[in-house]
């Protein structure tokens, strides 16, 4: 009878086979791209995690808008007494009156698909204190207010909108520039400058 074959590889230390194994992927200039594929499979992993995770909280903030934009809005009082305790108010819908003062608008860089532009701020006084609104976006072109002086209401005005609490700066968010009047985050804090009795919260305005 013939002997059995023996089976390959075996008997051989696993620090001879694996090598033996890479050498035929680098034969068959496998190793890099293999390499690679281990490399790579972790951080796409994880990249699909955040995606899922980006598309949930995106999915809550608009039924959170949807919510908050069809309520009965509160007084500004009300929302600052909340925000004050600790309560989560970002979003809560207000309605406050008061007068612009014009002088004090800020620019807060908003880009968009069709054009570079920003979100215009304008403190509105009121007899709960003074609070940034923020009016609605304009186009890089309109950024000055002597370009569009039709919308510098004049007199009381009734505002209704969602409250928003500060932002802290990225790690990547550029300097706000106040000669320039540029900012990247909103915090109304810096943007009415030290010292300036300003509420600490923003308002986003409903379209008007």
């Amino acid at each position: 009878d013939r002997p059995p074959v023996p089976e390959q590889g075996r008997g051989r230390p696993l620090g001879e086979r694996l090598k033996a194994v890479i050498a035929r992927w680098r034969r068959a200039g496998l190793l890099i791209p293999t390499l690679m594929t281990l490399v790579m499979l972790p951080v796409l992993i994880a990249l699909g995690y955040w995606q899922l995770q980006r598309m949930h909280w995106k999915e809550d903030l608009i039924s959170r808008l949807a919510a908050a934009r069809s309520a009965e809005p509160a007084s500004l009082a009300d929302v600052l007494t909340r925000y004050k305790a600790g309560e989560n108010i970002e979003y809560a819908r207000v309605l406050i009156t008061g007068t612009y003062d014009h002088g004090s608008e800020r620019h807060l860089y908003a880009p968009r698909t069709q054009s570079q532009g920003w979100d215009v701020f304008t403190v509105l006084e009121a007899p709960e204190g003074h609070i940034y609104v923020n009016r609605g976006w304009v186009p890089d072109k309109l950024k000055d207010p002597a370009a569009r002086a039709e919308g510098q209401v004049t007199g009381p005005v009734t505002v209704a909108g969602l409250a928003r609490v500060p932002e802290a700066a990225g790690a990547f968010t550029a300097q706000g520039d106040a000669k320039g009047n540029r900012w990247f985050h909103r915090d109304p804090a810096a943007f009415a400058g030290a010292d300036s009795p300003i509420l600490p919260i923003t308002i986003d305005a409903e379209p008007e």
